[in-house]
């Protein structure tokens, strides 16, 4: 009960400035009771004190009534009334799913604080942009895993993003086949129309499992996009190598295959963006969030429901009993 007129709002507030009337009355109604007051003056008044009767001061309850009479009319008057939204989507989606590299490299720190949280913070950024889209998460390195199915609930995306860590799966190895052929795998009996892969990877591949050739062709077949962000270059990084003797810092010459990341990306209809620092990447995410546009129109209707029918009974229900209890118990004989 108390929830529902937390929603209710005014028709007419400016209405409400007529309540200032009330404290003109009272003043008015005070001042002239006092004038009625006998003017003769006395030296003593102990002769007096059985004269008032006990019950004088309920002769003013009448206009105490009318009073909050006049309030609740001008409540009424602003018409109070019950606010209801609602929002209706209407078009079509699109289904993404994000395919992350999780491998050892992606723990190279020329991207701060690391590569994998740089992508997991802008990944962040660009599922919330996305009103309305289906999205999901598959994780590979040495194997594929699928961390987060398809779905519409951001903030379920967001926190099995914020769960991704290099150590969920063995870094040792990068099967980029598949990962993209998981993906595939969960966007393949979907009814979208417009599925894409957003795959994030410094192109390492292993020759393990499914080859990244195999992968171009299932995402073609079921006419499935992937775009490629390419992490990193063939530069040297610093590194913190682990040892029983403590870490030490170090630099090692970072692996990158781009060529393979473009081929994967221009074979499936998709675009390449090679990321050399956390703008770069952040600019790989804009241009798809540009490119693939939902299809999705939100629709709002506000309804109303109005409540000033309470203040104007209460109003003059109050009225009829200042009336008849002026004129019947309070009723002043000449």
């Amino acid at each position: 009960m108390l929830d529902d007129w937390q929603h209710i709002e005014l028709a007419y507030p400016w209405v409400l400035a007529g309540l200032i009337i009330i404290p003109f009355i009272i003043y008015w109604y005070v001042r002239n009771n006092l004038k009625k007051r006998a003017a003769i003056s006395i030296t003593t008044t102990k002769y007096l004190t059985g004269l008032r009767e006990p019950g004088q001061s309920l002769f003013h309850i009448p206009f105490v009534l009318r009073c909050v009479a006049l309030g609740a009319l001008i409540i009424a008057l602003a018409r109070p009334r019950h606010s209801f939204e609602e929002e209706i989507v209407q078009g079509e989606g699109i289904d993404i799913m994000l395919c992350l590299d999780v491998s050892g490299t992606m723990a190279y720190q020329d991207f701060l604080p690391n590569r994998l949280e740089a992508s997991k913070e802008l990944a962040k950024d660009f599922v919330r942009s996305r009103y309305g889209d289906r999205i999901g998460i598959v994780l590979f390195s040495s194997h594929g895993f699928t961390m987060c199915p398809l779905t519409t609930d951001t903030s379920e995306v967001l926190m099995q993003i914020n769960n991704v860590t290099d150590s969920i799966l063995s870094n040792e190895g990068t099967v980029i086949g598949t990962g993209i052929a998981t993906c595939v795998n969960r966007l393949k009996d979907s009814k979208s129309k417009n599925r894409i892969i957003i795959l994030l990877s410094d192109g390492v591949n292993s020759p393990e499992a499914v080859s990244p050739d195999t992968a171009i062709k299932l995402a073609t077949v079921f006419n499935i996009k992937v775009y490629a962000i390419g992490i990193g270059s063939d530069n040297e990084v610093d590194v913190v190598k682990h040892t029983p003797f403590g870490d030490i810092p170090g630099k090692e010459k970072s692996e990158f295959n781009e060529p393979l990341l473009r081929k994967i990306a221009m074979e499936t209809g998709g675009e390449y963006y090679h990321a050399l620092n956390k703008e770069g990447l952040k600019i790989g995410f804009e241009n798809i969030h540009s490119l693939e546009k939902s299809m999705i129109e939100k629709v709002s209707y506000k309804t109303y429901t109005d409540k000033y029918l309470l203040f104007l009974i209460a109003g003059f229900l109050l009225l009829f009993l200042e009336v008849i209890l002026r004129y019947s118990v309070f009723k002043k004989f000449p």
